[in-house]
């Protein structure tokens, strides 16, 4: 009885004391929404940010990681250009297959389309969720486009970016 007695005593403490875990999925959707201003706007992205312009970048050195850190994070970054993206994965982006981007004159597309495609990898998320690492290539055209790999850190519930570690314009 004593035992039914604690167990019922300690079980609403443990509930309340209870921290909400980071949801990779859940901050993933809310970056994405912040990163492209998403209301009621369709974004076009490819699945893959595999072939990018920035394939080669790496973030060089982060005031708040050790040495290793850094390592860690550039290994997450390039397996994160492998990242699939799906269509009704998030609300408001829409897939365009590799195939199709790879053999469309750019700027026919982004014509055709009436905004720019916007080449993405997956968010890699840092001590426990409050940074991020994200690379955003825009294509406007043939010629035309930029992208970078940057540092965002979570103020007060919204993404700013703090540091790039590589971009580059055409």
């Amino acid at each position: 009885m004593k035992k039914i007695l604690i167990l019922i005593f300690l079980f609403p403490i443990a509930v309340l004391c209870q921290t909400k875990g980071f949801d990779e999925k859940v901050e993933t959707e809310i970056f994405l929404q912040q990163f492209f201003k998403l209301d009621s706007s369709t974004v076009y992205i490819k699945p893959s940010a595999l072939d990018s312009e920035d394939y080669l970048c790496e973030v060089s050195k982060i005031n708040l990681l050790e040495t290793q850190e850094v390592k860690q994070i550039n290994k997450r970054f390039k397996k994160s250009l492998n990242f699939i993206w799906q269509n009704n994965q998030f609300k408001n982006l829409k897939i365009i297959s590799d195939s199709y981007y790879k053999k469309s004159d750019k700027d026919k597309l982004v014509e055709k389309l009436k905004q720019n495609v916007f080449v993405i990898s997956k968010p890699i998320f840092i001590k426990e969720g409050n940074y991020c690492i994200f690379f955003c290539q825009t294509v406007c055209g043939n010629i035309c486009g930029n992208g970078d790999l940057s540092l965002y850190a979570k103020e007060k519930g919204i993404w700013i970016r703090k540091e790039t570690y590589c971009d580059w314009i055409h």
